[in-house]
């Protein structure tokens, strides 16, 4: 063979070989589909830096020709909203800049994402600009008020003072009950100071301190007070001013704060009498903030100083739980007797009765219990606790293995209050006690009643597990399918929204949704569902998009709002579809199964169900945060024991980190507590030390009869409620028991 030869067969394999390299090179490339949606699972998943990877491949003129045109045209602003997600601000405004013309399904969100970055970027001028070609354009956009108050800023900064407070008093005209409610008093205060007019910015301030306490932006007011200038002088606030605010504490049931409240005003005039009721609001504060002597000095004055007056029977009721909550038996038996015997007629007299009647049954005073627990009986529909005492006689008698009477006075409290709510808790024990007492037929017929009448309460879940010859619950909510991801689901992500119609919040909705930027999806469709003929329609698309965004919350309002059935009907969705949206398990399915450490991840649903309901931004009044509700001191003690941080109380809103440490918690109570769930379901509520006291006093082993009798009617409803959620989660996603 000759050299030339030998030199154009290995061209042209060489050739050939590169032929199939190109080839296996483009084999190996991801698909514009698959590029597509990898970029929205994680978008979808609040990933936006991993997004930008996938969609950057997507934005290069080869693959984006590959695309539909409805993608080319939203291609683009996605790109711009994954960066301005990832904090990328400048590259951000130079897409959506790019598509603000291009894209006019979408160009309200456009503005409001450039006047968001300007503002971020501290571009105060640009960022007035987006913000209010946004209110003149699209006066139905759900971006209006917060854009509003955003321009009103803007102007503010830009030194427009008087612009921005004509913005700010629209703002309050057109959302008086709006998010920006209290900070738009702070900041119209501001620019009436910075105006000249410092006696503006007082009441402005002055009215969000006194009328509005209990908004956090409130406590800026005593320091914002200090910056207006002289020779303007502050005049100390009135203390009619102080009690009113103090009040209104108190009415919200901000005891501490309102306690705080009153003595700011006391020590303002402390020569002023005190109305007999302003010191019964202070004595109810200081009971509610546990300050225990200073709360029986408190009310033992009322009574002294007015015996005859008409809250003096109240007085002496707090007293005796007063006595009660610092176990002075004595003070507890002289003060019941004073008020019975002073206030015969009362429904503080009732009240105490009533009370005397658990305060022998605690301390196994049987004959002294019965008899009091008999006097609240014998007064019939008078007493509104004659069906609690009817309940408790039953117990006594129950307690002493007299169960054919227990069944027997149970049996008088249903017949003479049929409504009661006691009536599902009354038909189970009455079965259980002729169960107790050989017999079988008659508390079967109560079963029976239970599961016909009350099957998805606590009491019909147990009734229904005795007939069917089964334990109720496995206490002990173990983990039997690893992770939360494991759990089987008929529910997957809807294709494209159809559009029905042209309204402009349908549009958008529609564009949102194929973009999985369900949050956003579901505002729309939440504003569409007020006009036109297919609201419900859009009200049940509403509830789809809010449950594929996490804000399970707002999907299961719309739920109950309409009904499971209507929403089944009106979309032709599956029940089993629906029973998911109204039990999700939302964030769980982003935990491992190490995280769980043993718990089974639907028994969390469920407490999340009854702690939060599933508002990954539940924030209570006494501080707990987020889906789990952690306090800040528990959240920051766990985090600290697995080596997590915690930069703020507010990092706790997050919903991965706030299920990592509820569950770490949850596990925590239930070692504690052997692995008995219900009493550590009942310390997540009501504290440690108070169930360990419970349990030590409990009488025996059975479950059922401890959580009964948990003293405190929150806590056992609590725990009776979670069990229930747990049932229903286990039905809809493990099968029906047995």
């Amino acid at each position: 063979m000759n050299r030339w030869r030998l030199v154009t067969i290995i061209v042209v394999l060489l050739s050939l070989g590169g032929e199939a390299l190109v080839t296996a090179s483009r084999q190996a490339q991801p698909s514009t589909e698959a590029l597509l949606t990898e970029a929205l699972q994680l978008v979808q998943l609040g990933r936006y830096p991993d997004a930008l990877k996938p969609l950057r491949q997507l934005s290069t003129p080869q693959l984006r020709s590959q695309l539909t045109p409805a993608w080319q045209r939203r291609l683009p602003f996605f790109f711009a909203f994954a960066n301005f997600q990832a904090g990328d601000y400048g590259k951000a405004i130079l897409y959506f800049e790019r598509v603000r013309e291009s894209y006019p399904e979408l160009r309200d969100y456009t503005l409001w994402y450039l006047g968001e970055g300007f503002r971020r970027l501290d571009r105060w001028p640009s960022a007035r600009t987006a913000y209010q070609w946004l209110l003149d354009a699209f006066p139905d956009s759900v971006h209006r008020s917060e854009a509003l108050f955003r321009t009103a800023e803007a102007n503010a900064r830009l030194g427009d003072l008087r612009r921005a407070a004509e913005l700010y008093r629209r703002y309050q005209q057109e959302y008086p009950q709006g998010t920006y409610r209290a900070e738009v008093l702070i900041r119209l205060g501001m620019v009436h100071r910075d105006l000249g007019n410092p006696a503006a910015a007082l009441r402005e301030w002055r009215y969000l301190w006194l009328e509005h306490p209990e908004e956090p932006a409130a406590a800026m007011v005593p320091d914002l007070e200090k910056t207006l200038p002289p020779p303007f002088v502050v005049p100390a606030a009135a203390p009619e001013e102080l009690y009113r605010r103090a009040q209104r504490l108190y009415r919200l049931n901000r005891h501490q704060e309102a306690l705080q409240a009153f003595t700011v005003a006391r020590t303002a005039a402390p020569d002023q009498p005190l109305s007999t009721e302003t010191l019964y609001q202070i004595g109810t504060s200081q009971y509610h903030a546990r300050d225990n002597a200073a709360a029986v000095k408190t009310f033992q004055t009322i009574y002294a100083t007015a015996p005859r007056d008409s809250l003096a029977p109240a007085a002496l009721l707090m007293l005796g739980r007063l006595s009660l909550r610092m176990e002075t038996d004595e003070d507890f038996l002289r003060t019941a007797r004073m008020l019975m015997e002073g206030f015969p007629s009362t429904k503080e007299a009732d009240e105490i009765g009533y009370l005397m009647g658990h305060f022998y049954r605690n301390r196994g005073r049987v004959t002294e219990a019965t008899r009091a627990f008999q006097q609240v009986v014998d007064r019939g529909k008078l007493s509104e606790y004659a069906d609690d005492a009817w309940w408790y006689l039953g117990w006594l008698h129950y307690g002493v293995g007299e169960y054919a009477r227990a069944a027997q006075t149970w049996g008088r409290l249903l017949s003479a209050f049929p409504s009661s709510a006691l009536a599902p808790d009354t038909l189970y024990w009455q079965g259980r006690a002729y169960e107790r007492a050989g017999r079988q037929s008659e508390a079967r017929t109560r079963y029976e009643r239970l599961r016909t009448s009350y099957r998805q309460t606590f009491y019909g879940y147990l009734a229904t597990a005795r007939l069917e010859g089964r334990s109720a619950w496995g206490w002990e909510a173990k983990q039997l399918n690893g992770s939360a991801r494991t759990m089987p689901s008929t529910l997957a992500i809807p294709d494209a929204l159809p559009i029905g119609e042209l309204s402009p919040h349908v549009v958008r909705g529609r564009e949102l949704w194929a973009m999985r930027l369900f949050a956003s999806a579901g505002e729309e469709l939440e504003a569409a569902s007020t006009q036109g003929a297919h609201g419900l329609i859009w009200q049940a698309r509403a509830a789809q998009a809010f449950h594929w965004a996490g804000e399970h919350h707002r999907a299961m309002q719309i739920l109950r709002r309409h009904g499971r059935t209507t929403f089944s009907n009106t979309l032709g969705l599956p029940a089993a579809e629906v029973q998911e949206m109204v039990y999700p398990l939302g964030a769980l399915q982003r935990l491992t199964t190490s995280d769980f450490d043993g718990l089974d991840p639907l028994f969390v649903g469920a407490l999340i169900m009854a702690e939060s309901d599933w508002n990954p931004r539940a924030l209570s009044r006494a501080g707990a945060r987020g889906l789990m509700q952690l306090m800040p001191d528990t959240g920051r003690r766990v985090a600290e024991s697995i080596g997590v941080a915690v930069s703020s109380d507010d990092h706790l809103f997050n919903p991965v980190l706030n299920l990592k440490l509820g569950v770490t918690y949850l596990g925590e109570l239930s070692r504690r507590f052997d692995g008995r769930l219900p009493l550590a379901l009942a310390s997540y509520n009501a504290g440690e030390d108070q169930v360990s006291k419970w349990w030590s006093k409990r009488a025996g082993d059975d479950i059922e009869e401890f959580i009964t009798n948990i003293p405190f009617r929150e806590t056992r409803r609590y725990v009776q409620r979670v069990y229930v959620y747990y049932a229903e989660y286990q039905r809809i996603y493990r099968g029906p028991p047995g």
